[in-house]
């Protein structure tokens, strides 16, 4: 992001700011109702996780990751690898 788009959008999240105290200040007849609403946002609990599982269920894998032994999964041996027990040189 260049210098120029970030103060834009700080510039911008200022005067989002800025309205929201005016808002809560006033405390008229006519701003209740928005005031209700903008404590309603940031308070609101967003539950995600069926976003995720959706998301989760569209996500197509490679096959190398779904076949067992391909050496991804737990029970897979290096051949590199010395076995165990081996001395180090001696």
């Amino acid at each position: 992001m260049r210098l120029s788009g970030f103060v834009r959008n700080a510039a911008f999240a200022f005067v989002l700011l800025l309205l929201a105290v005016a808002v809560d200040r006033l405390d008229a007849p006519a701003t209740r109702p928005v005031r209700n609403y903008i404590v309603f946002v940031l308070s609101h609990d967003l539950d995600y996780r069926p976003w995720l599982e959706a998301v989760r269920g569209r996500l197509t894998w490679p096959p190398l990751f779904r076949q067992p032994g391909a050496g991804l999964d737990a029970g897979s041996v290096d051949p590199a690898a010395p076995e165990p027990g081996a001395s180090g040189g001696r």
